[in-house]
Parts: C-alpha cells; sequence; structure tokens
C-alpha cells in the first residue's frame, strides 16, 4: 500500500494484494499507467493516472504484465485498483 511519504509515479511496478475481492487478480503484477480514454467516465474524475473514489481513496489504473481471465471469462489486461489493494514492488 502506498504510505503518505510515497509518491506514486507513473511506470511504478505494482502487485495486487492477495486478499483482493476478485480472486482472479489476487497476486498479479502491473504497471502504474495512464487510463484509456474507453476507461474514463464522466462521473469520474481522472489526475493522469489516479482518481478519488470514496472521497478519500486513491484508485489507479494498471496495466497487468499478462492478460487475465476473469470470472466471466473475459479477458482483462488492465483494470483500476484501489491504493489499499496494491503493493509497490522495488
Amino acid at each position: 500500500m502506498a504510505t503518505p511519504l510515497q509518491k506514486v509515479k507513473l511506470g511504478d511496478r505494482v502487485r495486487v494484494s492477495d486478499s483482493y475481492f476478485q480472486e482472479c487478480l489476487r497476486g498479479v503484477s502491473g504497471t502504474i499507467s495512464q487510463p484509456p480514454n474507453e476507461a474514463l467516465r464522466p462521473d469520474t474524475e481522472w489526475h493522469d493516472f489516479w482518481r478519488v473514489e470514496d472521497q478519500n481513496t486513491r484508485v489507479y489504473w494498471v496495466v497487468f504484465d499478462d492478460m487475465i481471465r476473469d470470472e466471466g471469462n473475459e479477458l482483462v489486461e488492465a483494470s483500476e485498483i484501489s491504493e489499499m489493494d496494491l503493493r509497490f514492488l522495488p
């Protein structure tokens, strides 16, 4: 998880928590990236590669190292992940 002193940068390497609610994404590694235009919704305000959710939680756009099959058997290459569910890699 990002600490208040940790400055998250575009290109940082991350790993999704082993306790993430979507089992298929647990332990998956990836890179903090810019969200594509199709991920931008009118009801969300992205600040480059992050946005605020629930007034105080940062959510980052993560591109996974490998395509993942979600619970609906769809291939997923990226997703927005809460800072609480990310572990930053050295």
